[in-house]
């Protein structure tokens, strides 16, 4: 076999910590995402494996923050606002989050059943914590909800038939089971066990049997490509289309699969649902 051209390299969106402000809160009221004492609780609806959950806005936002130094979700915060002239009719898109900005915010909280009255300080009113994330990343436009199937045979890239903008944030979540050889060697979407790294694969610097992705079909190095496993939450670097495949070895045009290093003998499938946000 030969090496193929492979993917694109994109930019790990880490979820990041929360920092709790301080609290002020009286018997009984709760700031978003914080108990009465300070402690910080779950957000209703949210999955313990944070990983698994991609939102659209990952940072504490309040009042006099700015977008460089948040990771652009002020602007994010903002158009996502703006879409609602009633939420926010100033539609005011700075990068700064100013009064108009917060009382948006307040506006939205309330119309979601998250809180309506008090301050940041006292119940969260006016702050994007994490339950005002939570909802937002439920009920925030999407541009393509689709799901495909990637088989390990006959191996190679298959496209998703989904594009994908620079800058645009998407998701994958990724379930199934592939067999890669007689013997009973499989791979779920992390890859094999034990995790083993093999040339000639589509992407050999990610573990052999995991499903990756690149973006656009143009050949590239072969150390690009990306991780894309069961769970997968990202910006994208690029514009193009979303490639995924099998982390195996693939069989050159003309050739049965059925020698040692082929996959003609691969059986079953990755199922992923793609969702890309607006």
């Amino acid at each position: 076999m030969k090496n193929m051209a492979r993917s694109s390299v994109m930019s790990r969106v880490l979820i990041t910590a929360v920092v709790a402000l301080p609290i002020m809160a009286s018997a009984g009221q709760r700031i978003d995402g914080m108990s009465p004492n300070g402690n910080m609780v779950q957000a209703q609806g949210m999955s313990r494996a944070v990983h698994s959950v991609c939102a659209p806005l990952t940072r504490q936002l309040k009042r006099g923050v700015r977008d460089s130094g948040m990771a652009g979700e002020v602007v994010r915060l903002q158009s996502f606002l703006a879409r609602d002239k009633e939420i926010y009719p100033e539609g005011l898109i700075t990068g700064y989050f100013g009064v108009f900005t917060e009382r948006a915010v307040q506006k939205w909280q309330a119309r979601y059943g998250i809180v309506s009255s008090g301050d940041i300080m006292t119940t969260g009113y006016g702050l994007v914590g994490p339950k005002t994330r939570s909802k937002m990343a439920e009920v925030w436009p999407k541009r393509n909800v689709s799901r495909v199937d990637v088989s390990g045979n006959p191996g190679g890239w298959t496209y998703a038939d989904v594009g994908v903008s620079a800058g645009e944030l998407f998701a994958m979540n990724a379930t199934g089971v592939i067999s890669y050889d007689s013997s009973g060697g499989s791979a779920i979407p992390e890859g094999s066990l034990p995790r083993m790294f093999v040339p000639n694969t589509l992407v050999p610097i990610l573990p052999h049997g995991a499903l990756v992705g690149r973006i656009g079909d143009r050949p590239l190095e072969d150390a690009d490509g990306f991780f894309v496993g069961s769970s997968f939450c990202q910006m994208a670097d690029r514009t193009g289309g979303l490639f995924l495949g099998f982390n195996d070895g693939y069989v050159e045009t003309g050739r049965s699969g059925l020698d040692i290093g082929g996959v003609g003998d691969n059986a079953g499938n990755f199922t992923v649902s793609i969702t890309v946000f607006e």
